[in-house]
Parts: C-alpha cells; structure tokens; sequence
C-alpha cells in the first residue's frame, strides 16, 4: 500500500534539530538531578558551617546564608530545568521564537549556572574576617568531609555534561539545515471550494 501523501508546504524537520530537541530534554533530566542532590545534601552543608564557624560571634548567621545560598540555587536550578523542558518541546515544533529564546537561556547557563553550583557555591561564600572566623580553606576541608565522597565527582560530572549538551544545542540551532527549517513558511492562502458539475438537463 502506498503511503499517504505529505502535505503541501510541510517541513521536514531536519536531525539538528531533532538532536538539539533531546538535548534539552537531557539538560532538564540533568539539572533535575543536580538540584535533588543539592537539597539532599544541603542539610549536611549546614551543619559544616555551624561547625566551622561555632567559635565565631555570630557563627550561625554564616550557616543561615549557606542554607538561603543553597535553596536560592536550588530554585534557579528548578526554573532552569523547566525551561530546557519547554524549549525542548517548542523547539522540536520548529518555532522560531522558541529558538531565540533557547540561545538567551542556554548561553545563560554556559556562562553563569550550571549543574554543579551547590559544590562551588558553599566553598567560596564566606572569606575570613580577621575576627577569628576560619579561612576559605578550612570551610572547604569541613565541608568536604560532611558531604559524601561521591558528591562532588557527581556534581562535576553533571555540570561537565550540562556544559557539553549546552554548546552542542547553540551550535545545533545555528547550522544552515536549522535554519532552513525555523525559516517562516509563506503563509497559505484560502481557496473556496469548487461547486460540483451541473447534472444533466431533464
């Protein structure tokens, strides 16, 4: 049987954007991920804190920063992850605007979030005082033997393929096959339909 015909002036989507489609589905599975891990292990990062800076007037402020670090980059991460999923969705539709906006939020987590922010954040939020508070070094040894030994390579994994998948989708859009494929179709103009044949005279 022969196979129905295609429509006419219907796009072929072409395979970088197929690709880049289930790149972003990746990239949302992945920073879902992260921040699971992030909130999991924020409990533990907590306590290292409090520990660190227990001799310290004020200590358990630096403790209530680290946590409101952490959810605040718990919820980029969410929002980060929705959005992957939806451009993911308008993207493989060949919506234009989709495209654009999937550049803007894909540049954006290149250059300044990624998956692994939980690990890098806490290391670096606080620096020593002068008023006996504990370096950057001793946060770091403290909070390194309070989160388990897998995090941290997990977390640079994730953020690494995040990295990856988020240039490879920038430079999938931006391949001519991409571009023919988001270019605007012309738009189909209505044609009435046509009366049937007069019957024969009786």
């Amino acid at each position: 049987m022969a196979s129905a015909a295609q429509p006419a002036g219907a796009r072929v989507r072409p395979t970088t954007v197929t690709v880049a489609s289930y790149l972003l589905y990746a990239m949302a599975a992945l920073e879902l991920i992260a921040v699971i891990l992030g909130f999991v292990t924020l409990p533990k990062l907590q306590r290292a804190y409090q520990d660190a800076f227990q001799n310290v007037q004020g200590g358990s402020t630096a403790a209530t920063i680290a946590t409101v670090v952490g959810v605040v980059v718990g919820v980029l991460g969410l929002l980060f992850a929705l959005a992957f999923a939806i451009l993911g969705v308008f993207v493989g539709r060949g919506r234009n605007g989709a495209r654009i906006t999937a550049w803007i939020i894909v540049g954006l987590s290149v250059c300044c979030f990624g998956s692994g922010l939980f690990g890098s954040s806490f290391g670096n939020s606080f620096r020593s005082s002068g008023n006996g508070a504990p370096d950057a070094t001793e946060i770091q040894r403290k909070i390194t033997a309070a989160v388990p030994g897998w995090y941290p390579g997990v977390s640079l994994t994730l953020s690494v393929l995040n990295l990856l998948m988020a240039i490879a989708v920038i430079v999938l859009l931006l391949l001519p096959a991409s571009n023919d494929f988001f270019r605007k179709t012309p738009a189909q103009t209505w044609e009435p339909p046509v009366p049937p044949a007069p019957g024969p005279t009786p």
